[in-house]
């Protein structure tokens, strides 16, 4: 079973390969920039929900948690132990992206379309194997295009060079 993010458990078909990047998030219920990533984040999740290649997380300092004897600290800890990796947070929020064995922390605006930027730019950095073997740039059939998709599909096949974006 795969937890996303909205908390729902979806299961993984045997054929699927696991996700190649995990965008994730640490927050705080009572962080007022936390709560003003909520509409910015979901919005985010949507955009990428067909996405295969990626699974976003978050790590919740949550009443929820709480009452559950979770907290911020131990779910990092698993994720690092799992994902043999550093994971830290110094303040709420905490937007990062594990991929291969390289861990990024995001420093960008908190806009959807930043964002979205920032992992499209990260997927097109992946090993060749783990974008299944396929360009970055194709799409497998019935998958939906993003106007992000297409603008840059359309400079790549005229022979221009998209500009990086970091």
């Amino acid at each position: 079973m795969i937890s996303n993010s909205g908390g729902t458990q979806r299961k993984r078909d045997a054929s699927t390969p696991p996700p190649a990047i995990i965008v994730g998030k640490i927050y705080a219920e009572w962080c007022g920039h936390c709560t003003a990533l909520i509409p910015e984040w979901n919005k985010l999740l949507k955009e990428f929900k067909n996405d295969a290649r990626i699974k976003f997380v978050k790590f919740g300092d949550t009443e929820k948690n709480k009452n559950l004897g979770v907290t911020v600290e131990g779910q990092i800890a698993d994720f690092n132990l799992k994902h043999n990796t550093q994971l830290a947070s110094s303040g709420y929020p905490t937007i990062f992206i594990y991929y291969g064995d390289k861990l990024e922390y995001y420093n960008g605006e908190r806009n959807q379309f930043e964002m979205s930027k920032w992992i499209r730019s990260c997927l097109a950095n992946l090993p060749k194997q783990m974008k299944g073997g396929k360009a970055s740039s194709r799409r497998s059939k019935g998958t939906r295009k993003t106007w992000f998709d297409r603008i840059f599909a359309t400079r790549r096949s005229r022979g221009k060079t998209a500009r990086k974006m970091v």
